[in-house]
C-alpha cells in the first residue's frame, strides 16, 4: 500500500519515514519509489570527537568553558547518548553559572552509564574483591532501584567475558575478539586481565 500511495501522493501531505539502522537498501521498492519522488536522507550519531568539540563550542559561547579533560569525561561516560549528553550538557551550564567546568565536576554530577559500575562489579568479584563488588551494587541501587535490571546487565557481562574467554583461549588476538564481540578494544583487555588472562 505504500509504494502505491507513493505513485500518487497526496500533494498536501509531507510524508516523512524514519529507519534506524545502516542497512537500507536501495533496491527496496518503497526505498526506490521514495528517491524518485522525494529524497532518501542518512544521519549519522555524531562521533566522540564531534561530541566533544561541539560541547566545547557550546559552553565556551555561555561562559563556562571546559577545563582539560572535562568535555572528554562527559562524552564518554554519556557514551553517544546524545539526548542524554544534550541534557547533561544543559545541567552543568546551569552548575557553572558562567564559571569553568572541571572535571571534577562532570564526574560529581554525570552518573556512569550503569553498565560501566556493572562492568567494574564484575571486575572487582572476579578478583574476590567482594567489599568493592558490594560498595558499587549499593551505588547501583541508589541510581535505579531496579534489581531486575541490574541482575540482567551483570548476567549479560558474564555472557561477555565467558565469549572473551572461548576467543582468547582460540588464540584471537585483543582486535579481532572485539570486532567478533561489536566491543572496544580496552573492554576486551580488562575482561581478558580479569580473567586471568595477559
Amino acid at each position: 500500500p505504500l509504494v502505491e500511495y507513493c505513485q500518487n501522493p497526496n500533494p498536501l501531505v509531507d510524508l516523512v519515514l524514519l529507519y534506524y539502522g545502516s542497512d537500507l537498501d536501495p533496491k527496496n521498492p518503497i526505498v526506490k519509489r521514495i528517491s524518485e519522488i522525494g529524497s532518501v536522507k542518512e544521519i549519522k550519531n555524531p562521533t566522540e570527537q564531534e561530541l566533544v568539540a561541539f560541547a566545547k563550542r557550546r559552553m565556551e559561547a555561555r561562559g563556562c568553558p571546559f577545563e582539560s579533560g572535562a568535555a572528554e569525561e562527559l562524552s564518554q561516560r554519556t557514551e553517544g547518548d546524545y539526548s542524554r549528553f544534550l541534557n547533561e550538557l544543559d545541567k552543568l551550564e546551569n552548575y557553572g553559572n558562567g564559571e569553568p567546568i572541571t572535571l571534577k565536576a562532570v564526574k560529581a554530577l554525570v552518573s556512569p552509564k550503569p553498565e560501566d559500575d556493572v562492568f567494574q562489579m564484575t571486575n572487582a568479584l572476579m578478583r574476590g574483591d567482594i567489599q568493592t563488588a558490594f560498595c558499587i551494587y549499593k551505588d547501583l541501587k541508589k541510581g535505579s532501584g531496579d534489581e531486575i535490571g541490574l541482575l540482567a546487565l551483570l548476567t549479560q557481562q558474564f555472557i561477555f567475558l565467558e565469549k572473551v574467554a572461548y576467543l582468547d583461549e582460540k588464540g584471537c588476538g585483543v582486535n579481532q575478539i572485539a570486532s567478533s564481540l561489536n566491543a572496544k578494544p580496552f573492554r576486551v583487555s580488562m575482561g581478558i586481565r580479569s580473567l586471568g588472562g595477559s
